[in-house]
C-alpha cells in the first residue's frame, strides 16, 4: 500500500532539516493532490502557511 502523500511530505521535511537550504519542492501533474496534501498537513499540525503555485509547463517559456 502506498504511503499517503501527507506522510511523505512530513518525512521529507524531517530529512530537509539536515540540509543547508532546507528546501522542498513539490512537483507533479495538475490534480495529483499536492496542494490538498499540504493544506491537510498544515491543518493537522496547527500551522499557518502560505502556498505558492507556479502554473506553467516546465521547458516552455511562460506567456508574456
Amino acid at each position: 500500500m502506498a504511503e499517503p502523500l501527507s506522510d511523505q511530505i512530513l518525512r521529507k521535511i524531517g530529512e530537509a532539516r539536515e540540509l543547508y537550504h532546507r528546501l522542498i519542492l513539490m512537483v507533479g501533474s495538475a490534480g495529483s493532490g499536492k496542494t490538498e496534501a499540504l493544506q491537510e498537513l498544515v491543518s493537522d499540525l496547527g500551522l499557518i502557511a502560505s502556498l505558492i503555485t507556479c502554473d506553467y509547463n516546465v521547458g516552455e517559456s511562460p506567456s508574456v
